[in-house]
């Protein structure tokens, strides 16, 4: 099984519109996979549900001081839901 990109940077979450799944990287500029539409950038890796799933796992969930924090890509501030 490949190798999927690395877990602090490449975060997604189920877009809740078919199969779509949002890219959770703020500035996903440098991405290959990164499908930017209207107001929404969708992940298009070919192991994003795999992504979605390691996201879930490991980015805390709720408000308040278990928001997940600011991290970067390419030199890029990012934060993600």
């Amino acid at each position: 099984m490949p190798v999927l990109p690395d877990p602090k940077i490449c975060q997604a979450k189920a877009a809740g519109i078919l199969d779509f799944v949002d890219c959770l990287v703020r500035h996903p500029v440098n991405c290959l996979h990164a499908l930017s539409f209207a107001d929404r950038v969708f992940c298009v890796h070919p192991q994003r549900m795999e992504i979605v799933m390691r996201t879930a796992t490991h980015v805390p969930q709720g408000g308040g001081d278990n928001q997940p924090g600011v991290q970067e890509l390419a030199g890029e501030a990012r934060t993600t839901d």
